[in-house]
């Protein structure tokens, strides 16, 4: 907004409100706030003092424990090597898509017999193969919990496929603290399409966004 009417038209001063379980609490942002008028020409510095409350005073509580732990464990020069983006790149993970036959290359298959080898598995990386990127996403986020490839790439995250027996009527299972599907001995591809569709779909746990 940038005409010269701020205090009549907005009608602000120096404060900041929050719900806090049904109630509305207000805290000033400078000394006596509930009694400084927002104006044309202290616009700019309302603007920046709400930044700061809502991105790091209103938080600090909550924060500053984090902040210990992060630094007790990161705190090492190494960290200053690295630019805030790439901090986030290591945490978060690349939001890109990511190659399903390098991820093959990695996985490790238990309990498959030559049999469910060549028909289940088989089907199943035709299956990942033919996914959307969406789909990709949805699929990385039932098996680990996260629908962010880890920045050590595809190349080198490793999951784990198990066969879990014969009842070709149940959905896929997902251990994701191990990284782990497993699957049953499904008749046909399309079954397995089916079947881990849904699963991803229309199956919720514990996720990271």
């Amino acid at each position: 907004y940038r005409e010269d009417d701020v205090e009549d038209v907005f009608c602000l001063t120096f404060e900041a409100s929050y719900d806090a379980y049904g109630d509305v609490v207000t805290v000033p942002l400078v000394a006596n706030g509930a009694n400084v008028a927002v104006t044309s020409a202290n616009r700019v510095e309302y603007v920046l003092r709400y930044l700061q409350w809502v991105l790091s005073d209103s938080i600090a509580r909550q924060f500053e424990p984090f902040r210990r732990g992060f630094y007790y464990v990161c705190g090492s020069n190494a960290l200053s090597l690295f630019k805030p983006e790439d901090i986030e790149l290591m945490v978060h993970g690349s939001g890109e898509d990511w190659d399903s036959d390098a991820l093959r290359k990695t996985t490790n298959f238990v309990g498959f017999d030559s049999e469910a080898a060549q028909t289940v598995g088989g089907w199943f990386w035709d299956v990942l193969r033919e996914m959307t990127q969406r789909d990709r996403k949805l699929f990385l986020a039932f098996v680990t919990g996260s629908d962010r490839m880890p920045t050590v790439a595809s190349t080198q995250f490793s999951m784990k496929l198990a066969m879990l027996g014969s009842e070709h009527n149940r959905f896929p299972i997902a251990h994701t603290c191990f990284n782990q599907l497993g699957l049953w001995m499904y008749r046909s591809k399309d079954e397995l399409r089916q079947k881990l569709m849904m699963a991803m779909t229309e199956s919720e746990g514990f996720g990271l966004k």
